[in-house]
């Protein structure tokens, strides 16, 4: 098994304050799938992080959720969900009917996010402003091939480590969740890393000191929290969990990029 050094960090791009806004949450629903809204997204208020929300009662309340993706599906199934808070300590998970920009009260723990309609093309998805990126960890073992196909399912692909804040993101979401491998998307053409699509994953290709050739061109890859999230090339038939990326129906015109190419596939 082949694992990546780990990146100098000293190009870190300095984090933005995300700020949730609610748009049209009550108009569009869909028929017959169960959820009231046609696609929500979540968006971390990043001012709110380790903050407790200052609000006398939840809309609804649920313990032992292990995810804020999990916390997120919760709120797809309460119409009047318009934020929720999500604590990774203690697996507790807040609906409110309303969305907050400001706490003096702390709280360790504790992810507060807002959630927009049609964010993301596809329901239970998280999403996050800064990056342009929607996608979604699933706990589920699977092969690379059966984990594909369960991202295709879902107009999407396995997600590109296409850059350094996306990793760096990567590593502070995924931290406390209970999967400790994850598939994403890459492969190995005997010089770089590549992506399913045949393109070189310049950023995934920068992470072997010796090269992409001392690579088994038949692995493909995941990323291993318990290893500070390096990615390591495996044989593709193990059973892992996995993260999916779907297209962002927000930000700036997404024609002919990544996003458009992962919603048409």
């Amino acid at each position: 098994m082949a694992k990546a050094r780990y990146p100098s960090t000293r190009d870190l791009f300095l984090m933005c304050v995300v700020h949730g806004i609610v748009l049209g949450m009550f108009s569009d629903k869909v028929q017959g799938d169960g959820n009231p809204y046609r696609g929500l997204y979540a968006s971390e208020v990043e001012v709110l992080r380790d903050r407790e929300i200052p609000a006398d009662l939840p809309e609804e309340e649920f313990r032992s959720v292990r995810s804020a993706s999990t916390c997120l599906r919760k709120c797809l199934g309460v119409p009047k969900c318009l934020s929720f808070q999500w604590n990774l300590m203690e697996g507790r998970c807040k609906l409110y009917n309303n969305s907050f920009s400001s706490s003096d009260n702390s709280q360790i723990g504790n992810r507060y996010y807002t959630v927009i309609k049609d964010g993301c093309h596809q329901d239970g998805y998280l999403f996050n402003s800064r990056l342009s990126l929607c996608w979604r960890p699933f706990s589920q073992k699977m092969n690379y091939s059966e984990a594909l196909q369960t991202c295709l399912r879902d107009r999407g692909r396995l997600l590109r480590v296409s850059s350094l804040p996306i990793w760096e993101y990567l590593k502070t979401e995924l931290a406390e969740h209970s999967m400790s491998l994850f598939w994403v998307q890459g492969a190995t053409n005997g010089t770089h890393v590549v992506y399913d699509d045949g393109t070189v994953a310049d950023f995934m290709s920068l992470g072997f000191e010796g090269g992409a050739e001392e690579l088994d061109p038949g692995g493909r890859f995941i990323i291993a929290r318990d290893q500070d999230f390096q990615w390591m090339n495996v044989w593709p038939g193990s059973k892992n969990g996995f993260l999916c990326q779907v297209a962002s129906k927000t930000g700036p015109d997404t024609k002919g990029s990544e996003q458009e190419a992962l919603y048409m596939y």
